[in-house]
């Protein structure tokens, strides 16, 4: 979950916002039995931490985009989110 943003209203600190979600290590294997099943799961957890972070800033028209990465011992998504 992201934290809380602190903002005024209608305001964003930078035009493009990055972060990355990472479960702790060994929470990513119990989000389902299958490769398949986890990554559904991980995939809308994602999305929702999208929705979360957009509900913060209903007055402002931002895209986002995310990218779930295994490069790595921890599966993780990047997450980025840009104004028009």
């Amino acid at each position: 979950m992201l934290p809380p943003i602190k903002h005024q209203a209608g305001a964003l600190p930078e035009d493009v916002m990055h972060f990355v979600i990472s479960p702790e290590k060994g929470q990513f294997e119990q989000l389902g039995e299958t490769l398949e099943e986890r990554l559904k799961a991980f995939k809308e957890l994602v999305c929702q931490a999208a929705q979360d972070f957009l509900f913060n800033f209903q007055s402002v028209e931002l895209r986002w985009i995310a990218g779930i990465h295994f490069n790595t011992e921890i599966p993780h998504a990047h997450l980025a989110f840009s104004r028009h």
